[in-house]
């Protein structure tokens, strides 16, 4: 796992004024993965400062070729590194070939917002960082929480623990390691064994959440509230 500088992220934007850049299209590739039947597209995504190693990447990539749901897997590496020698490299051999009719790979990037809002999405794999978290919540696309650093790791509880509104995937005593059945039995919780107890479960307080923080009026309220908070602190 690695860590990317600002300056890495936003290269290439950088040398352009703000505001002059064209509204990003949605690839063809994942628009293509969209197409499946409603609820039933899992779709896997880090933040862009976060780059997992390349047994992580071949376990991740194998779960979701294994589990045999369609889907989007979205990986980035350092700006300095050719994406498409790194997927070579970190792939097993032959998988772009056994997945092209059901999944796509895909690097760079990624507009999450329009994914999330998109019916054939079922199931959200993310790092569990807040912003992700909450524009999940607010969709129908079920959440499955595999953080990495910081914050991510108390969100991930938060909602998997203590709101019962995602599943976190479970991770190896020593050096915290996930493996590919581990990543299986996470997805297929909420995709394939929403009968069950804890699927049924999971589904019904992600429908309370995404209502309450749908809820504009609530919403409002807390604004109002809090601006009076702080008048009468003046």
């Amino acid at each position: 796992m690695g860590v990317a500088t600002c300056t890495q992220i936003a290269s290439g934007s950088c040398n352009s004024p703000l505001g002059l850049h064209p509204l990003q299209k949605q690839p063809a590739n994942t628009a293509k993965a969209c197409t499946s039947q409603p609820a039933s597209l899992t779709c896997s995504k880090r933040d862009s400062e976060t780059f997992l190693n390349e047994d992580q990447i071949k376990e991740l990539a194998t779960g979701l070729e294994l589990i045999g749901l369609p889907f989007i897997l979205v990986l980035n590496f350092p700006s300095n590194l050719s994406a498409k020698a790194e997927l070579e490299r970190a792939l097993t051999k032959g998988f772009l070939e056994r997945v092209k009719n059901r999944g796509v790979v895909h690097t760079g990037w990624f507009q999450q917002q329009l994914a999330l809002k998109h019916s054939s999405l079922g199931c959200y794999v993310c790092h569990g960082g807040f912003s992700s978290v909450i524009e999940a919540l607010i969709n129908e696309c079920q959440l499955v929480l595999l953080p990495f650093k910081g914050d991510q790791f108390f969100n991930s509880k938060l909602i998997a623990n203590d709101l019962k509104a995602g599943v976190e995937v479970n991770r190896g005593d020593e050096g915290g390691f996930f493996h590919k059945e581990d990543i299986i039995d996470a997805i297929k919780t909420i995709m394939m064994e929403d009968n069950k107890e804890q699927g049924k479960q999971t589904r019904e307080s992600h429908m309370q959440w995404s209502m309450f923080l749908s809820n504009q009026e609530i919403q409002n309220k807390f604004i109002t509230d809090m601006v009076a908070q702080l008048k009468s602190m003046a």
